[in-house]
Formats: C-alpha cells, sequence, structure tokens
C-alpha cells in the first residue's frame, strides 16, 4: 500500500456560523460548495483527490485556521446551484452546462489552537498570499510549500 503524497494544498474558507470545522468534524465528510467567484471557482476546479485544505473561520471574531481536511472527491456541479429554495441558487447555470462545483472532503483534526490571521500576518513567507491581503474575499486560495 502507498499512500499518494497531496500534490496541492488549499485554504478553504467558510463563516463559521454557515459550516464550521466542528460541524464538519461531527459529519467526517462534507461537500463545500456555494462558491459563487470565479477565481475561486477555478481553483475548486483545480483540487485533486488526497490534496490537503485547511479550514478557516472567517468573518468572526477571531478569524484563522482552526484544522485540517482532505479532498476525497474532486470537483463535480455544485447541487446548490439548480436548488431554487438554496441561498446559492443560480438560474443562469444549468446542469447541462454547470457555472458552479463542488468538491468533497473529510476532517482529518480540529487544532487545539488555532492559528489566528492576526499570526499568520507574521509569518515572512505568507506576505504575498491573498489571504493576508487587505481586499482578499477569495473563500479558496491555493498554499505553496514556502
Amino acid at each position: 500500500f502507498v499512500s499518494k503524497m497531496p500534490s496541492k494544498m488549499w485554504i478553504l474558507k467558510s463563516e463559521p456560523k454557515e459550516f464550521s470545522i466542528h460541524q464538519l468534524e461531527k459529519e467526517f465528510r462534507g461537500r463545500w460548495d456555494g462558491i459563487r467567484n470565479f477565481q475561486a471557482r477555478n481553483y475548486i476546479r483545480e483540487m485533486k483527490e488526497n490534496d490537503v485544505a485547511y479550514f478557516y473561520h472567517s468573518n468572526c471574531p477571531s478569524p484563522g485556521i482552526y484544522g485540517k481536511m482532505i479532498i476525497t472527491k474532486e470537483f463535480y456541479p455544485d447541487p446548490t446551484a439548480f436548488d431554487k429554495s438554496s441561498p446559492y441558487y443560480d438560474s443562469k447555470s444549468q446542469i447541462s452546462k454547470p457555472k458552479w462545483f463542488s468538491v468533497d472532503v473529510s476532517f482529518q483534526c480540529c487544532y487545539k489552537t488555532p492559528l489566528l490571521l492576526q499570526q499568520i500576518k507574521t509569518i515572512p513567507n505568507f506576505a504575498p498570499n491573498p489571504l493576508v491581503s487587505k481586499f482578499n474575499r477569495l473563500s479558496v486560495i491555493p498554499l505553496t510549500e514556502e
């Protein structure tokens, strides 16, 4: 048995009131959906099975990385785009020609002490990363090993 090494690493952001690492821990597996930004969507399409993703809580009193997950299913059409009762419904997205995509993730761990944004900003190699940009609104961000 040979374990496949992750080809990429990602930060996936969610507001904890919408979906949190603790909710993923209880459910163990989940669908990462509702992405409605074209750049973030393009990143979703780049994700591969076994890629590592860090769960970032955003828009909360202490934003930061709270845990780790693994991509378990590569991109597929986001079903929320076709569900008229979903806040993520998009009338312009068609099942035959979807605009939006999801990936499946599985829980790996919660960090006892999260890596908060204020700490991340002090890491020199993080300076060029969009996560620390004042104007970053992306909910999916690629990471490099540097």
